[in-house]
């Protein structure tokens, strides 16, 4: 530190240095800084506001010497590391970001923006635990502190405390209105709670704070569309469009609204898309050395269609496989190990591979993705119907569960599914408590259904409770092949909208649809038939949430179902 003779100069300069910036003049406050650091270049707190400048006009490097310099002055002062630790995360540098922050905990554990800072650096590390933690002690000490409210607020919503995660965040609202990130964040919370109301005010109150801003704009179309008015949805969109032209998230939004609406032509043109969407990680796609597939002539031609998204994406899109083959090409699938074997029994399909086998499929002319086929091969919604069941069971597999079968008593076999994957963002509507089903041990006599679990997955625990009494044939299935020489067997399956539905309506199998209000583009807003899957029935939610009554829709058709229904 500079001799104490000088501590009064130094805080003079530094209090104009910040009356300086109050006012606005950041080149007049560089340059007193400047000037202050190289008469006193042990100035700590020089270096300090000089990195805050520096790293305000975008210039992360030099910020990042200058709190160097400011930490070899002062070592054991926690703000310059936080402050450190805050620019080197804004930088993508998240294991250096961290160790600044913690060591700045560990010079003062209350310290407000170490642990501030160091929450965002674990949210961006995916430690949502960890960071609440640290958020919490920042509101604990500082009540009105409306960043530590929203960090609060963020890391409840990632680990699914949703009211909790409202309450901090219409706190952290309160204390900053003019946060439109904190209102952004505070409409996905209010939209997960089917609060479509305050979503849509809190979301519009983002995009009047800023004018354009893409995730408030986002918002409210996701509110709309939850609403089930893809309508609004879309005016919002296009609207956005206009002024911003190929924002990603916008357009893959309309894509998902003309969908829903029936429009397959425009709808899968703007689905292509999804590829660049960033939220949606789990298109993988490998480094390839063929050309994509983008309509040339196939004539003698190895396509390579890769697998994506959802195992139910993958069932429902392979169909085209055979049109493929039709234009003269010889059609091979990359997939996921529990894909491939039912993969094989596709028409026109010559070779499938998982999709670490790069080496064996680099000789491929082309490649594209299933969920691309669609709008490449120009199908409309007249197109997608199959007129057959395009995947079949193995014949040794149905043997076995034929046998497996045949031990349970009952006239008719049924295979529920109530619970999708618990990480899709939104199994908390699609998925229903178990205990719902209840209306259907009410039908038929006693001993006329044997009710077989399909249910995988955690939640496949609670087939053994309730007054729906199930089979648990005791195996966990190792691939689709299996479920599908299960499937089958039976005489019908009733399944929430998850994998299990495509599974079986490709393969023609009776299948019924347990759908919410408001459900995914593929199955537009309609109740009955799909044009995707002949087999298929759906049973759509009268009310939000009404998973009671969609049950007893369900045993009333199954009632009148069973009278005519007899196994082959």
């Amino acid at each position: 530190m500079p001799p104490d003779a000088t501590a009064p100069i130094i805080a003079r300069v530094l209090a104009e240095i910040d009356a300086l910036g109050r006012a606005g003049r950041a080149q007049d406050m560089e340059r007193l800084c400047r000037r202050l650091l190289a008469e006193y270049p042990q100035c700590a707190d020089g270096w300090n506001r000089l990195a805050i400048h520096l790293s305000g006009r975008g210039s992360e490097l030099q910020a990042v010497v200058c709190l160097e310099r400011a930490i070899a002055a002062a070592p054991r002062e926690p703000s310059y590391r936080a402050n450190l630790g805050e620019i080197l995360r804004r930088a993508g540098l998240a294991d250096q970001a961290l160790a600044h922050c913690r060591r700045a905990i560990e010079l003062d554990p209350e310290h407000v923006v170490a642990n501030l800072n160091l929450g965002c650096a674990l949210m961006d590390a995916g430690d949502a635990a960890a960071a609440q933690a640290h958020f919490a002690r920042v509101t604990a000490r500082e009540p009105g502190n409306a960043q530590g409210w929203f960090g609060l607020g963020r890391a409840q919503f990632a680990l699914g405390q949703i009211a909790h995660s409202a309450q901090a965040l219409a706190r952290a609202v309160t204390l900053a209105p003019g946060d439109a990130a904190a209102r952004v964040t505070l409409a996905r919370a209010r939209l997960w709670q089917d609060d479509f109301a305050e979503a849509l005010a809190q979301a519009r109150g983002a995009a009047g704070l800023v004018p354009g801003h893409p995730e408030a704009t986002a918002a409210m179309a996701d509110v709309y569309m939850q609403w089930g008015d893809f309508v609004a949805a879309e005016q919002v969109l296009r609207e956005a469009l206009r002024a911003l032209p190929g924002v990603i998230p916008f357009t893959y939004r309309l894509a998902l609204c003309r969908l829903a609406q029936g429009d397959y032509r425009e709808g899968f043109a703007l689905y292509e898309s999804r590829v660049l969407l960033e939220a949606n990680n789990r298109i993988q796609v490998p480094i390839l050395p063929m050309p994509l597939w983008e309509g040339q002539d196939l004539r003698g031609k190895r396509l390579l269609v890769l697998t994506e998204q959802g195992f139910g994406d993958h069932i429902q899109f392979c169909r085209f496989a055979s049109r493929l083959a039709d234009a003269g090409a010889t059609v091979e699938f990359a997939v996921s190990p529990e894909l491939r074997a039912v993969t094989h029994t596709l028409p026109g399909v010559t070779r499938v591979y998982t999709m670490a086998d790069q080496g064996r499929f680099s000789g491929c002319d082309y490649w594209t993705l299933v969920g691309s086929l669609p709008y490449r091969l120009g199908v409309d919604a007249t197109q997608v119907a199959a007129s057959a069941p395009y995947l079949v069971a193995d014949p040794q597999r149905r043997a076995h569960w034929r046998a497996r079968l045949a031990e349970l008593p009952g006239r008719l076999r049924i295979g529920l599914v109530w619970g999708g994957r618990p990480t899709h963002e939104n199994d908390h509507r699609r998925s229903l408590p178990f205990a719902a089903l209840t209306p259907l041990a009410q039908v038929g006599a006693p001993g006329e259904i044997a009710w077989i679990s399909l249910q995988q997955g955690p939640r496949a625990a609670e087939a053994s409770a309730g007054p729906l009494r199930l089979a648990l044939l005791g195996e966990s299935f190792e691939s689709f092949a299996d479920v599908a020489a299960l499937m089958a067997e039976l005489d019908l399956v009733i399944s929430v909208d998850s994998a299990p539905v495509h599974l079986a309506g490709a393969l023609g199998v009776p299948v019924w649809v347990l759908l919410p209000r408001v459900a995914d583009w593929r199955w537009a807003l309609g109740e009955g038939d799909t044009p995707w899957y002949a087999s298929m029935r759906l049973f759509r939610q009268g009310a939000r949430g009404d998973w009671a009554g969609v049950a007893r829709a369900v045993a009333r058709a199954l009632d009148q179902w069973r009278g005519g229904a007899a196994r082959t």
